[in-house]
């Protein structure tokens, strides 16, 4: 049985109060965008109960989503109805990779209140599946985790896929990033993560495909300039009035612009530059 649907649990909009409306329609957009640039095929996204639900089969969908900023955690899922009958019929399916040595448990979380309680599905639907696979049911770690989630109707998945979490990009207007090094590659990636769409300005040609893996939402275009005081200029032109340096406690120095200098790294030492760069290589 594979999954067409996923859901995707966001991070920090959940705080966003009166506000997060704007946020999950920046999220859907920077989503469209990804899959436009990707060619992933889709049906719809919808919003329901503080998530996002996204009808596709496209498998690379699941590949890319975790890139986009906002998101916490995505599932891919089958969708069936809220009933107990029909969760145990696809929980069942789905447990057929489960081995008799490994160990498991259901994790239901119940968005809708109207559907039959957590509890009472977690204890049935893990007996059927103990006693089809004979498999150990195990609270902590187990070897595998089935996932029920009741909103409008029940997703169910064997897969929970980390994300970056942080806030969709663009949501906090615009940024120039002075490009330089690898360093300077992680400040202006922190800086998305804030939800800032930056424009990359460099005294060089540098490669900034670290960057646009997850670059969802805007275009990123590297700019050339010829010394520090071009980006005042640049200001003007494109109404922005900050740049993002790759400054630390160690090379701390005023750039003496009329701009407000963000300085990201500024709390780390090397040694967690270093680490920092190697996640986002290899996420």
């Amino acid at each position: 049985m594979q999954p067409d649907y996923i859901l995707c649990h966001f991070g920090e909009l959940h705080l966003k109060g009166k506000n997060k409306i704007h946020f999950e329609h920046r999220l859907i957009s920077n989503i469209t965008d990804c899959f436009k640039k990707n060619n992933i095929s889709y049906e719809k996204i919808t919003r329901s109960f503080a998530r996002l639900i996204i009808k596709t089969n496209d498998k690379k969908a699941i590949r890319y989503l975790p890139y986009i900023f906002g998101l916490s955690y995505i599932f891919p899922s089958v969708k069936t109805i809220a009933t107990l009958e029909e969760i145990a019929k696809v929980s069942l399916k789905l447990s057929s990779k489960i081995k008799p040595t490994n160990t498991f448990k259901i994790n239901t979380i119940r968005a809708n209140k109207s559907h039959p309680s957590s509890l009472e599905i977690n204890t049935k639907i893990g007996k059927m599946i103990a006693e089809h696979t004979k498999a150990k049911v195990k609270l902590d770690n187990p070897d595998c985790s089935i996932n029920i989630q009741l909103l409008d109707s029940a997703y169910i998945s064997i897969e929970k896929i980390p994300c970056l979490n942080g806030l969709p990009l663009g949501i906090e207007g615009r940024v120039f990033a002075l490009i330089e090094d690898k360093n300077s590659l992680l400040a202006a990636f922190l800086m998305m993560k804030r939800g800032c769409s930056l424009i990359p300005v460099s005294f060089k040609d540098i490669n900034l495909d670290l960057l646009k893996k997850y670059a969802y939402g805007f275009d990123l275009k590297l700019i050339r300039i010829k010394n520090i005081e071009e980006i005042e200029s640049l200001s003007k032109k494109y109404g922005i009035d900050c740049l993002v340096s790759t400054q630390t406690l160690e090379n701390f120095k005023d750039l003496n612009l009329n701009l407000t200098v963000l300085r990201p790294l500024i709390v780390y030492s090397q040694k967690e530059i270093d680490e920092k760069i190697d996640f986002i290589e290899k996420f």
